[in-house]
């Protein structure tokens, strides 16, 4: 699983998300876009983002409107190395206190300038290249962007790597799995979980804990387990079993067996090692809102006034 750049976009403007949109997939990021609250803290509770691009007022009929800064805390509960930047034509003086105790990134103004006519210019560049330079603002402000993506990742991958990757499996420790999968040290069986398992964090568990799956002579061939992947935003289970069994657990037991009711799509993640064997495979059939809870702050913030 390659790692692919997911950039939030706040904003209540159509032309604004459709330059941003545009933009920044030019750039090779994966853009998610979100018109109000609802939507901005409903997608932080499904994926995690390297950069959120914030605009403050999220209605442009209320003038009083300053939702932003709700969405600037959220990620700043969260504390997983998502780097928020202000996109905004309305943040004013008494807002920076906010902006300082929530940590953002970078403020980016917003142009005076018709956001259609920005958006036609930044295609037209792409044709005459050479006799016309894309907007000048726009290109600060993806340099800006891209700044915020190198050190998100940073900070992202350190968080993976303080993680024990035996706790992708809800309910065991990096102890019990060894003596449950017998024919290997721990110098072989942590390194292969991590391989499998860092490309799915920050996760969420599901209700129940991993299962085993055991043959007629109840001997363990595997464990699975589920959850939602934020870094993919989407639910799978994870299934890790000795290389000499993994085949056979299947046989007994197909994809899904940890979470009833469970449809899985093709692995996109299938390890092998001397001695293991694991995959992590799409569930295609169990929404958010159903089996999983937002995660927990991991700070506790008091508001700021502005």
């Amino acid at each position: 699983m390659n790692e692919k750049v997911s950039i939030l976009v706040v904003d209540d403007s159509p032309s604004w998300c459709a330059i941003y949109q545009e933009m920044l997939g030019d750039a090779g990021y994966s853009v998610r876009i979100a018109t109000d609250l609802a939507q901005a803290l409903g997608s932080l509770n499904e994926q995690f983002f390297h950069v959120a691009i914030v605009d403050i007022r999220l209605d442009n009929g209320d003038r009083d409107n300053v939702q932003g800064i709700q969405v600037l805390q959220r990620i700043w509960e969260l504390n997983e190395g998502t780097m928020a930047i202000v996109s905004s034509a309305y943040a004013t003086a008494e807002m920076l206190p906010a902006f300082m105790s929530y940590g953002i990134f970078d403020f980016v103004a917003k142009r005076a300038t018709n956001p259609d006519d920005l958006a036609r210019q930044y295609r037209s560049a792409a044709f005459i290249r050479g006799t016309i330079d894309k907007s000048g603002s726009l290109d600060e402000s993806l340099r800006r962007i891209q700044q915020a993506v190198s050190e998100a990742q940073r900070i992202a991958s350190s968080q993976k790597w303080l993680i024990s990757p035996f706790r992708i499996f809800k309910g065991f420790n990096g102890r019990s799995v060894q003596m449950l999968l017998k024919g290997a040290t721990m110098v072989e069986l942590r390194p292969f979980l991590g391989r499998l398992s860092r490309p799915l964090y920050p996760w969420l568990y599901g209700a129940d804990d991993a299962v085993i799956i055991r043959d007629e002579a109840d001997r363990a061939l595997a464990i699975e387990g589920y959850l939602w992947s934020r870094a993919l935003a989407m639910p799978v289970v994870v299934r890790l079993g000795t290389r000499e069994h993994f085949a056979h657990s299947l046989e007994i037991a197909p994809f899904g067996t940890a979470w009833h009711g469970a449809e899985t799509g093709e692995p996109i993640s299938h390890l092998t090692s001397s001695h293991f064997e694991g995959a992590v495979c799409p569930v295609l059939n169990k929404p958010f809102v159903s089996s999983f809870h937002p995660p927990v702050p991991r700070r506790i913030s008091r508001g700021v006034g502005w």
